[in-house]
């Protein structure tokens, strides 16, 4: 497998157990993980190349990451939001994220839903037709 073969994910927050539960759940798959701290981090990540999914901590103030997609240029990733209850899963939802993931992390919920917004992608940016 090639380097180029990886798929992008951008993790945003500062949990390192979330982190470490997916890095163990990516570590057989096509997935190539990165992190970022926080927006400010993200956004620097995401303007230096294309991510096609980016997951961000239930933590992370939705304002930030909204405005964080807003930045994000022609081709935005899209964003699912870590959840911890399901109050706040209604209410990350009706926002600009395209999904949410329970948390704690299950493997098959994770793979599924990564490569559901990945494909999703691929589909609006990387295979649309050039406009004329």
């Amino acid at each position: 497998m090639q380097a180029n073969d990886h798929k992008q994910l951008l993790y945003v927050g500062d949990s390192d157990l979330e982190f470490r539960q997916l890095a163990d759940i990516l570590s057989h798959s096509l997935w190539s993980l990165q992190r970022a701290i926080d927006c400010a981090q993200a956004a620097e990540i995401l303007g230096r190349e294309a991510v096609p999914v980016v997951l961000a901590s239930g933590q992370v103030d939705e304002d930030s990451w909204a405005g964080l997609l807003e930045r994000a240029g022609a081709a935005p990733p899209n964003l699912i939001v870590c959840s911890l209850n399901d109050a706040e899963s209604v209410r990350m939802a009706r926002q600009k994220a395209f999904d949410v993931l329970d948390t704690p992390f299950d493997e098959t919920q994770v793979l599924r839903r990564l490569d559901v917004a990945e494909w999703d992608w691929n589909r609006r940016h990387r295979f649309a037709a050039p406009k004329e």
